[in-house]
């Protein structure tokens, strides 16, 4: 499963794996939100039984000067980059911690 607050570019990183002959499909979701998080989470539990492994490399930087990025553009950085990647790792966890 390959998850983007952007379906397209989801879609555009799963599409390839499934003309080599590879399983995969594309959810969006915002990294930014818990409950989304959550959601995708068990979503990829129900539909494969059990979840093995999380690649959390959700991320954004603004390309512009550290002077022209305001508090609510800083405050999505950290909501994807910091909260969005510990709550992920929280969610998987407590699968994997059950499914030992």
């Amino acid at each position: 499963m390959c998850w983007s607050v952007d379906a397209e570019a989801a879609e555009h990183t799963v599409s390839p794996i499934g003309e080599q002959g590879g399983k995969a499909i594309s959810v969006r979701a915002d990294m930014s939100k818990v409950s989304e998080i959550e959601s995708m989470i068990a979503q990829a539990v129900a539909r494969y039984g059990r979840l093995d492994i999380l690649v959390n490399n959700a991320g954004i930087y603004p390309m512009k000067p550290a002077q022209a990025i305001t508090e609510a553009l800083w405050d999505r950085v950290l909501d994807i980059n910091l909260k969005g990647t510990f709550f992920a790792a929280q969610a998987a966890a407590k699968h994997m911690i059950t499914a030992g």
